[in-house]
């Protein structure tokens, strides 16, 4: 499987979609950084304009190598982080979930990812395949845009279906959830030397059938910082991770049984001085016959682990429901 990768993108509030043929480099060359949850697993690519996608994806057989993980086991790892939330420093702690799901018969995943840019308007919709390594998504989170020396990033954090009419207002959890991510944000630009941070919201943010708390920070990068440096510094931030991030993460890589991959990671496109990198979320991963899904959600001391995983359900419900009907 030595095929050149190949990554599609459309932009948020776009209807143009962009195909490129990826060819691997150093970072110093790279227009285009898919990187991991971890960041353990960051590749570098040099983009090159095609008019068309190949034929077909290189995919996978999924080989056991992925296992859903099973409510009663994410109910417990919920009451678990939560206790430690309540006897340690930690604010809060994301926690994640797969699922398993068979593709149906004849299913394409170009015409998959274009029902993706359809259904998501608002998104950055991505399809990337590698060495038989295939990802895509529909991710409404900006990690980071650089304009010259503005730079803007998201804080993202909370979930509800836009149908809850009972969801009149956003609950303290929800909001505490979100200020968290905000905190992170400001305290790690500032360390930066970002100067004149702005932070606008928080507001409600629709993508799809969610709705998220999101605040919108903005400033001005120092001209010794790169944007795949600051992308760097800022992931993963506590919308993926969690507060304190050291603390979060320690336990995430203790109790977690399923390696996240790219998913929660990041991707990023830089273009002389502009660059966009988006967190890889509403994602999943494709397999020949099957596609492995990944939601999580934002646990503090408030959590109901019930409601946690709905939530989880509802995020996986936003890739499930059109697979079934492709």
């Amino acid at each position: 499987m030595n095929r050149t990768a190949f990554f599609a993108c459309k932009r948020p509030h776009t209807k143009v979609s962009s195909i490129y043929l990826c060819h691997p480099c150093d970072e110093a060359n790279a227009d285009l950084v898919w990187g991991d949850y971890a960041a353990n697993d960051i590749m570098y690519y040099k983009r090159e304009v095609v008019e068309s996608h190949p034929d077909s994806c290189l995919t996978l057989s999924l080989d056991g190598r992925m296992v859903a993980v099973e409510k009663e086991d994410y109910l417990s790892l919920v009451e678990r982080a939560r206790k430690t939330i309540e006897e340690t420093q930690a604010k809060k702690i994301v926690l994640s979930r797969t699922q398993v799901v068979n593709l149906p018969e004849g299913f394409d995943t170009f015409s998959f990812y274009e029902q993706l840019c359809n259904a998501f308007p608002t998104a950055f919709v991505y399809l990337f395949n590698a060495n038989g390594v295939c990802w895509m998504g529909a991710t409404p989170e900006l990690l980071l845009e650089q304009d010259g020396q503005n730079i803007k990033t998201m804080s993202l954090a909370g979930t509800r279906w836009i149908s809850e009419g009972k969801h009149a207002e956003w609950t303290e959890k929800e909001r505490e959830e979100q200020a968290w991510v905000t905190t992170f944000l400001r305290e790690t630009l500032t360390e930066m030397g970002v100067k004149d941070i702005e932070a606008v919201g928080p507001k409600t943010l629709q993508a799809g059938h969610l709705q998220h708390l999101c605040t919108e920070l903005n400033g001005r990068l120092p001209e010794s910082v790169s944007p795949r440096q600051a992308a760097g510094q800022l992931h993963p931030t506590p919308a993926v991770c969690g507060y304190p991030r050291n603390v979060a993460h320690a336990f995430i890589q203790e109790h977690e049984t399923h390696d996240r991959s790219f998913y929660a990671g990041y991707i990023g496109m830089v273009e002389g001085d502009n660059a966009h990198f988006f967190v890889n979320l509403r994602c999943m991963q494709v397999f020949d016959e099957h596609a492995v899904l990944f939601a999580g959600g934002g646990i503090t001391a408030d959590s109901n682990p019930e409601t946690e995983w709905e939530e989880t359900e509802q995020k996986l419900d936003v890739l499930r429901q059109l697979i079934q009907s492709a």
